[in-house]
């Protein structure tokens, strides 16, 4: 092939994608402002439950004795929920997963796990019913104050 025709449809196709992306409200209102994924493990079928929860127990373990607060929750839109925990200043993403259903079954066991934690700010066992997706993946996470 002509390393020009191929050149001119490489800039074809960037320019598609940039138009598709550029007017895409959504895409445009996220922001990663004071959430991190440097913990964030991601959940594959045939990931091994045992070692993933390991990971992410230490990851808890890290993050929580630096801040005075914390609280654990599921999302599929970590911006929009970050937006309304307010009162905390930082959000960490623990584990990402296509799988909602184990998202939601892991939140269960980690807030089991710390509800006797003298910094745990969540008050009940157990999820908080369904969460919505903006791209296919749902979230564990951590905020913290």
């Amino acid at each position: 092939m002509n390393p020009l025709l191929l050149i001119a449809v490489a800039v074809g196709l960037g320019k598609l994608f940039e138009n598709a992306f550029y007017d895409n409200k959504e895409l445009k209102n996220i922001s990663s402002d004071h959430i991190f994924d440097a913990f964030k493990r991601k959940h594959f079928k045939k990931t091994d439950i045992g070692a993933m929860k390991t990971q992410i127990t230490k990851s808890i373990n890290e993050i929580i004795p630096q801040y005075k607060s914390f609280k654990i929750g599921k999302t599929g839109n970590p911006e929009s929920r970050n937006r309304q925990h307010i009162e905390y200043d930082e959000m960490f993403l623990l584990c990402e997963s296509k799988d909602s259903k184990f998202i939601s079954d892991i939140e269960s066991y980690y807030n089991e796990k710390y509800i006797d934690h003298k910094k745990n700010d969540n008050k009940k066992i157990g999820s908080a019913g369904e969460s919505k997706s903006i791209d296919g993946k749902h979230y564990l996470y951590i905020v913290v104050r």
